[in-house]
């Protein structure tokens, strides 16, 4: 908008005009008030363009304001669905975890029934252990025994090896290889040195 300029030439030369009389006639008064009046009109014309330029910039400022608060509430619908995303992610990981959570106490528990088998299972082996060792269980060899016994141990090499699994059962491997002629030959002439131990 265009600043007006206003005359105010016109009005100051009109009151040195006047001079400074002590009374004023109607003329004179007249010509006065037709000056206060535009005099008036200039500076309600500066009060209006000053308005309308601060109004102007009021409605420019309230369209910054209105975008902002605009881009503010897309922001804002953004985060919260950012925050809905979280949510749900944190959902399903923490039902994964009570899932897994849930398996490894069973798979705990298994293994403490596991365990106490085994304890159990070797318990009893210790048991008939210590009841096989007592006297009135002694095991007294048979000669069908001994000479099945004589045999093996002539003809073959007899190898037995045990094992304790984690589990706590026993297992046991035997190999039964016939000897060679010359593993006899060799076995036979120790023994009649003297040196079969």
């Amino acid at each position: 908008m265009k600043k007006l300029i206003k005359d105010t030439q016109k009005i100051h030369k009109a009151h040195k005009k006047l001079g400074k009389p002590k009374t004023l006639n109607k003329a004179q008064l007249e010509k006065l008030v037709k000056h206060f009046k535009v005099k008036y009109c200039f500076n309600l014309e500066e009060v209006i363009v000053a308005q309308q330029q601060e109004i102007h910039h009021l409605r420019k400022s309230n369209e910054v304001l209105h975008k902002r608060i605009n881009s503010d509430g897309e922001s804002l619908d953004f985060q919260r669905g950012q925050i809905k995303e979280h949510v749900e992610l944190h959902k399903v990981l923490i039902d994964k975890y009570e899932d897994r959570l849930e398996e490894l106490e069973k798979e705990l528990e298994e293994g403490h029934k596991i365990k106490n088998e085994a304890i159990k299972d070797y318990r009893a082996l210790w048991d008939l252990k210590e009841l096989a060792d007592s006297p009135a269980f002694k095991h007294h060899p048979l000669p069908e025994d001994q000479k099945q016994k004589e045999f093996i141990k002539e003809n073959y090499n007899l190898e037995v090896k045990g094992q304790t699994l984690e589990s706590g059962k026993l297992q046991f491997k035997a190999k039964m290889k016939q000897k060679s002629p010359l593993q006899k030959l060799t076995e036979e002439k120790a023994k009649k040195n003297g040196k079969d131990k």
